[in-house]
């Protein structure tokens, strides 16, 4: 047996038909894409296998390695006719090369725009907003020098110890007493007057 009847009976049992027609199509829309100049390079290898009618000559393999490149890259080689793939993948590889050597060298000049941007920010626009943020915090109306907060226990408004807590009379402040037994209450003293006043009563004669 021959080597090339060997290939054909050991493509047959382990490398279907169907299999190679799928390879020679994705040789056929292979493209760069995000791929670098070198691994296309490899893939564009790997595939030309499956279809050797494509790429039987220097100029087929040339023009269809060159059709499938980025167009940043290609508009820099296309002009120049390169009649072997070994030339067009060199001249590739230097414009791709080229390419991030000026994306590079734009990259500081961005950078310190978008840093000067960002200080004029600082400066003119940031800093008095805070500013006047601060200043509006320290002059507001309700932390004035005569406010008095509700008290969360009784909810009124009052200075000291609240006298729901401490127990003392909402009428004088004292303990030991409610507010219906303070001796300094109106009704107290209302009732004590006619009392009194019947006590210095002289009684009338007989």
């Amino acid at each position: 047996m021959t080597w090339a009847q060997f290939k054909e009976s050991f493509f047959e049992k382990y490398f279907p038909q169907c299999v190679r027609d799928r390879k020679v199509t994705e040789f056929e829309q292979l493209k760069q894409g995000t791929m670098t100049v070198a691994e296309y390079e490899t893939k564009f290898t790997e595939l030309a296998r499956y279809a050797p009618h494509m790429v039987d000559t220097e100029y087929k393999k040339a023009r269809k390695f060159e059709g499938g490149l980025n167009v940043a890259i290609l508009d820099r080689i296309n002009v120049l006719k390169l009649p072997t793939f070994v030339g067009v993948l060199d001249r590739a590889l230097m414009a791709e090369s080229n390419i991030a050597a000026v994306k590079q060298s734009e990259t500081p000049t961005t950078e310190w725009h978008g840093k000067r941007q960002g200080f004029k920010f600082k400066k003119g626009k940031h800093n008095p907003a805070n500013k006047k943020q601060n200043t509006g915090s320290t002059t507001s109306p309700s932390q004035g020098s005569g406010f008095i907060p509700p008290c969360p226990e009784c909810g009124k408004r009052h200075k000291g110890v609240c006298y729901r807590i401490s127990g003392a009379c909402y009428r004088c402040g004292k303990v030991g007493h409610m507010v219906k037994d303070c001796p300094s209450a109106p009704q107290a003293s209302s009732k004590a007057a006619p009392s009194a006043a019947a006590s210095t009563v002289a009684p009338k004669p007989n």
